[in-house]
């Protein structure tokens, strides 16, 4: 009779045979485990009719551990009360001299010794290498438990019953070697009562001596039957746990599969949001950056090669644009036939949004000679033919998860239209951009106006080709002024909080604040659109040109007094000591640059050191500073709009710009730092990176 294991999955190929997959550490198992079956008759473990030596060893060894603190303990308290029945010996035969030496020598010769070498075993390797050894011993200490008892004349079948039990029942020797133990101690037990009662030296006290053998086999029978029961169950909860810890394991391999499958399918903070049961996946950004990516005439390329090729062409590119996703803050969203998608500042803000896109806009094009070189390699002189051009809107979305069947994360709204339009009328080899992505890039990038291109389902629109990053962009840090914000769909508001405004109370020296087109600052019953104050402690406002003189001088006058917190910005550099000896490091070559709204037609700014220049055909800004003075510097003045302009809903940009001489960002002190919903990641040949709201410090 045998019993099958049957878990509730398997590693067996489909033809039946082994698979080839590794065995884990540790896992006696074979691959093919459901083929293993337990005899029930034979107690052992076989496949296919071949034994199975491996996990017979990993269940004595388990088996031996099971058993070890009985086993030491009762052999210790055997083989201390045999020393002690050495006196009780002395005593008892006293009287027969002739006896004694042969009954100590039974128990110091025999008895003893041998409970010594079963307490010793338990200390030794061997024990749970081959625990049947004990087998041996325990033989001899039951011959010994005879032949004592046989120079007493007084039978002791009881001792005798007690090493019965406790051989089957109580050790981890297996039920066919304590079976032949056993029945050769009855045997031997028999034989010397015949030979003591034929002498005339038995006292039974009424019972004969084939009864009392009779009962001895009838006993032995019956422990036989249940040690047998015994270790059927041991061994058969030992395979079940070695099924269980396979499954265990199997799953678990499974389920980080299924993990690893889910993060490449979708973001991984959309990922973790699923797993905490939140079932709902839309929120709302307030301005990210969309790529779009397309080879140029691929459909023409791809109409005169096999379809392998296509499939190589695509890896391989794809293939590259993967490895720059990990360089810049921007995630991968999809890829439709030759097209290639990207957002920045999805599913995660990012102040940085329209920045990281250009630069991976940028990495893209750059990348495209050493790609074709790699599709030379593979397909021919083919791969010359080749050529991209990349599209790139901002502005608001809706992110979400979309099917029940393969889910993805995708994007909706006309944002998303607008970047694709962009990259539809690109020009290839070239990087397109739309006025809304301009204003976040202006100062940070060369930028070519291409003037009014005629767009589908948006008429004639104002595009900007994109060149290289501005060396200064690329040395320091910079942010726009607001930051991007996620709102939760009205059905879910579970999960990641969402970033709320600052208040005034929030606000103090080292924090920046936010505020956007028709802030919170209202003065007249006209709502004032608040800047920040750049770099160190420079205030504007923005309002109307409309506005009265007098009334745009008291804003200012306000702004510059700390009465209105909106845009307020505050910071200062470590204290010097008097003639710079014990000081702290000095903050040289401050300069601060801010890019202006279109709406804005004239300036009238005055900082209190340093100097200002106004380029009017960039409508940028450029305040020189130089060596940060004891006094935080100060910028003040009006700013002019358009005749009857509404404020400007475009963003302000202000960067800053420093050198700290002998140390690195960490000799900067920062009296607060605040980041709310930011993730920011050091850029390439960045060693450091630190971040405050919309300030970003790198080194």
């Amino acid at each position: 009779m045998s019993s099958v294991v049957t878990p509730v999955s398997g590693a067996v190929g489909r033809d039946g045979s082994d698979s080839e997959a590794p065995q884990p550490e540790g896992d006696m198992l074979p691959n093919a485990y459901k083929r293993v079956v337990l005899k029930r008759g034979l107690l052992r473990f076989s496949m296919r009719g071949k034994p199975m030596p491996e996990l017979e060893q990993a269940f004595q060894k388990d088996n031996a551990l099971r058993y070890l603190r009985f086993v030491r303990t009762t052999s210790w308290a055997f083989l201390i009360a045999n020393i002690i029945f050495v006196a009780y010996d002395i005593v008892r035969f006293n009287d027969k001299s002739d006896l004694l030496p042969f009954v100590l020598a039974s128990r110091l010769g025999i008895i003893v010794p041998f409970t010594g070498l079963l307490v010793a075993q338990t200390y030794h390797s061997s024990y749970l290498t081959s625990p049947q050894r004990m087998a041996v011993p325990s033989f001899m200490v039951g011959a010994g438990i005879v032949v004592y008892s046989m120079l007493g004349q007084d039978p002791g079948y009881g001792t005798l019953a007690v090493l019965i039990v406790y051989m089957y029942s109580f050790t981890p020797i297996n039920f066919f070697r304590a079976s032949i133990v056993t029945l050769i101690l009855i045997v031997a037990f028999g034989v010397a009562l015949v030979e003591l009662e034929a002498a005339g030296d038995l006292r039974l006290q009424g019972v004969s001596v084939f009864d009392l053998i009779g009962v001895l086999s009838l006993f032995w029978v019956a422990v036989g039957f249940i040690g047998h029961t015994l270790e059927y169950s041991l061994r058969r909860s030992f395979l079940d746990e070695q099924v269980l810890a396979r499954q265990r394991d199997m799953l678990q391999k499974e389920e980080r599969l299924v993990n690893n499958l889910l993060e490449n399918m979708l973001p991984p903070s959309v990922s973790r949001e699923l797993k905490r049961g939140r079932h709902l996946i839309a929120d709302e950004y307030s301005v990210v950056t969309v790529l779009f990516c397309e080879i140029y005439h691929f459909a023409d390329v791809t109409a005169r090669i096999a379809p392998d090729t296509v499939v190589t062409i695509l890896n391989t590119i794809y293939s590259a644009f993967d490895e720059l996703i990990a360089k810049f803050d921007v995630y991968k969203v999809e890829t439709v036939g030759e097209v290639y998608m990207v957002v920045g500042g999805c599913p995660e803000p990012s102040a940085l949004h329209a920045v990281n896109a250009a630069r991976m806009a940028k990495a893209m094009i750059d990348a495209m000679p050493g790609i074709r070189r790699r599709i030379n390699e593979q397909v021919g002189n083919l791969g010359l033919e080749l050529q991209i051009r990349v599209g790139l809107n901002s502005g608001p979305i809706v992110a979400g998860i979309v099917g029940i069947k393969n889910p993805r994360y995708k994007l909706f709204g006309d944002t998303v239209n607008t970047a694709s339009r962009m990259e539809s009328t690109c020009l290839p080899g070239r990087i397109q951009c739309s006025n809304t992505t301009e204003v976040h890039l202006r100062g940070r990038f060369e930028l070519e106006a291409r003037g009014g291109i005629k767009v589908k389902g948006k008429g004639v629109m104002e595009t900007y080709f994109l060149g290289d990053e501005l060396s200064e962009g690329a040395d320091f840090g910079s942010a726009g002024l607001s930051v991007p914000t996620v709102s939760r769909s009205a059905a879910d508001q579970g999960g990641m909080p969402r970033p709320r405004k600052s208040t005034a109370a929030d606000r103090g020296d080292g924090e920046v604040t936010s505020p956007t087109a028709g802030g919170e600052g209202k003065r007249g019953g006209k709502q004032l659109w608040g800047a920040m104050q750049a770099a160190m402690a420079a205030r504007t406002m923005f309002a109307p040109a409309s506005m009265a003189q007098d009334e745009l001088s008291r804003v200012f006058a306000m702004a510059a007094s700390g009465q209105t917190t909106d845009g307020r910005y505050s910071a200062a550099s470590p204290k010097r000591a008097a003639g710079g000896a014990g000081g702290g490091p000095e903050v040289n070559d401050v300069a601060v640059t801010l890019v202006f709204p279109r709406a804005v037609t004239n300036i009238d700014l005055h900082p209190s050191t340093g100097g200002l220049h106004y380029d009017p055909k960039t409508n940028t800004a450029r305040w020189t500073i130089g060596r940060m003075p004891m006094e935080a510097p100060r910028l003040e003045g009006r700013l002019l709009l358009k005749p009857g302009a509404p404020p400007p809903e475009e963003e302000l940009i202000t960067r800053m710009s420093f050198r700290v001489s002998g140390t690195s960002v960490s000799g900067i002190s920062v009296a607060k730092f605040t980041v709310s919903g930011v993730a920011y990641v050091p850029y390439k040949g960045v060693r450091t990176s630190v971040a405050s709201g919309m300030w970003q410090v790198r080194s």
